[in-house]
């Protein structure tokens, strides 16, 4: 299948030289398209990948490509966009650029499913199913938990009253540290 957009130089795996984030750019780019859930997914999970590994840039220009879709109704697709969204608000507001940081998230709202996210937080079982995966020494398991635990509080944290967020700042933080020595980020 060829993809249908065209995609942003942030995609492209020549550009990087570090094995892992070549691959998470291999699957975000592979059979693309807007309307499918795995290449959202993988393409959402490119652009947190890219934040991790501390290239601001390419993970706002990742987001800003995928604020692109739009979907009407259908919550299982819009996630992974609301996620990118609320990625992209937190690096433009820790850059001080506050418009287009609240031009996400007034997206995020109007799309009418951020109570339903809201109330379908994983935020509070993840310590649980981290301990596990540290217990059982699977680095994979543990990768994938803290991430969506980086996800999950990212959008929590952007949707959150002003003062409210820092409990979950210190959270994300942490998270953030894990995931790069799980992959032996310098």
């Amino acid at each position: 299948m060829v993809n249908q957009d065209p995609l942003p130089p942030s995609f492209d795996p020549d550009k990087e030289s570090d094995k892992f984030l070549i691959a998470i750019k291999k699957r975000a780019s592979k059979n693309f398209k807007r309307t499918k859930k795995d290449p959202l997914e993988n393409a959402k999970h490119l652009a947190y990948w890219q934040y991790i590994y501390g290239r601001e840039d390419e993970a706002l220009e990742t987001c800003r490509f995928l604020g692109l879709s739009e979907f009407e109704g259908n919550f299982n697709l819009w996630c992974w966009v609301e996620s990118a969204l609320a990625l992209q608000s937190r690096i433009m507001r820790m850059r001080g650029e506050k418009k287009e940081a609240r031009q996400c998230l007034k997206r995020i709202k109007d799309a009418g499913f951020v109570e339903d996210r809201l109330k379908g937080r994983i935020v509070g079982n993840y310590r649980e199913c981290i301990k596990r995966a540290i217990e059982t020494k699977d680095k994979t398991l543990e990768r994938d938990w803290n991430m969506l635990a980086l996800e999950e509080l990212c959008f929590i944290i952007e949707l959150s009253k002003p003062g409210s967020a820092a409990a979950f700042e210190e959270q994300f933080s942490t998270h953030l540290s894990r995931l790069r020595q799980i992959v032996k980020i310098a």
